[in-house]
């Protein structure tokens, strides 16, 4: 089975880029699924002192999606909304840069994720990092209409923009990059099959 991971900041289009690759390659996809998360919407609202709580949620809840949805069953693609590594790396450092996180709730979340890491079976996995530019993100955040998500401005997307590329810029191999603004799912989903796949 081949994972394939879209992957990238808020309102960059990788929920539409999971139903056009799911729908292409009859995949089932794991989701996100904010909306269970009890923690999100007050973590908006509250940044250091939900910021913890917010992550072990997200990082402990794909642990279980991949382990208990994926391994031993027949698919020959799945597809993944977000990765472990958002989770447990990506927004936690990000997370620690502006003070959301303490160096010792940082340190929690980095050896959990380690170890979360280590018990998953090895997997083949391509991952789509989606880049469109921060106009384009807040624009999105904006018309998807969450009001927890009113607090988000250029600067944190701007940051956690450049948390992603920072992560990636050493780990290119099994990596695609697109910017979302310029290429519609369909195109996005087009090439990868053609060209990756």
């Amino acid at each position: 089975m081949k994972i394939i991971s879209v992957t990238g900041c808020i309102g960059s289009g990788k929920s539409t880029l999971c139903e056009a690759l799911s729908q292409e390659l009859d995949a089932p996809i794991i989701r996100e699924e904010f909306s269970l998360n009890p923690y999100l919407s007050i973590y908006y609202s509250n940044r250091e002192t939900y910021a913890l709580a917010n992550q072990l949620w997200f990082l402990m809840k794909r642990y279980e999606q991949i382990t208990v949805g994926l391994f031993n069953k027949n698919f020959k693609y799945a597809i993944q909304d977000q990765t472990l590594a958002a989770f447990g790396c990506i927004f936690p450092e990000f997370f620690y840069q502006r003070g959301y996180l303490t160096k010792e709730e940082f340190s929690t979340l980095q050896t959990l994720y380690s170890a979360l890491k280590n018990r998953l079976p090895a997997y083949d996995e391509l991952t789509i990092c989606l880049e469109p530019p921060i106009t384009a993100l807040l624009k999105r955040v904006s018309q998807r209409g969450r009001e927890y998500e009113k607090s988000i401005d250029s600067s944190y997307l701007s940051g956690l923009t450049s948390q992603y590329k920072h992560f990636y810029e050493n780990r290119r191999e099994n990596l695609i990059t697109f910017d979302s603004d310029r290429m519609s799912a369909e195109e996005m989903t087009e090439k990868i099959r053609k060209e990756y796949l």
